[in-house]
């Protein structure tokens, strides 16, 4: 167990602790550090703590906790765009893991118009994922192709996609048909 007597240390170290952790595999160790940080972070740190904690239960199989700490955040209208995109597509992937796909594809549908198109994208290639799971071709033909439209023009910033990783350059919009 973590006990968090100083809040303030706690507070400038235990999202890059947790991040080192989660990289390590040591899921349940970045769980309750995270756990320890939600009881003393402001706003904005709380919101990085929500997303890395379902992050966290989601790869510990917690697939209910995960999705219901990752709904809290994405329904958070404070909170950034760019996080509460990640925070949708972490939900969708643990209600995915618990076969709800309807339940999956209303996450993503909370994704907000005015995240970033590359976040966008990524959003649609799940929503892909869980058509593709269900069967419904013409559905992942639709995901795919609003994918790419959303996509950057240039993805020479590119890195590989994890929910947990700096948004990519700000600003893209989705491209009209």
């Amino acid at each position: 167990s973590v006990i968090a007597d100083d809040t303030a240390t706690l507070s400038e170290i235990a999202i890059p602790a947790a991040d080192a952790l989660t990289q390590l595999g040591a899921h349940a160790r970045a769980a309750q550090l995270l756990d320890a940080l939600l009881a003393h972070a402001d706003t904005s740190l709380r919101d990085q703590a929500l997303l890395r904690l379902g992050q966290s239960r989601h790869l510990l199989g917690e697939h209910e906790s995960a999705a219901a700490l990752a709904g809290e955040l994405a329904e958070r209208e404070n909170a950034s765009p760019q996080l509460r995109a990640d925070a949708c597509v972490i939900a969708a992937r643990a209600l995915t893991a618990l076969s709800r796909w309807e339940d999956a594809i209303a996450a993503l549908g909370r994704v907000p118009s005015d995240a970033d198109g590359a976040k966008r994208a990524r959003v649609q290639r799940e929503l892909a994922k869980i058509h593709l799971r269900r069967g419904d071709y013409a559905a992942v033909s639709s995901a795919v192709e609003v994918g790419l439209a959303c996509a950057p023009d240039d993805d020479s910033d590119y890195r590989p996609s994890s929910p947990l990783a700096p948004p990519a350059t700000p600003g893209h919009v989705c491209r009209s048909s």
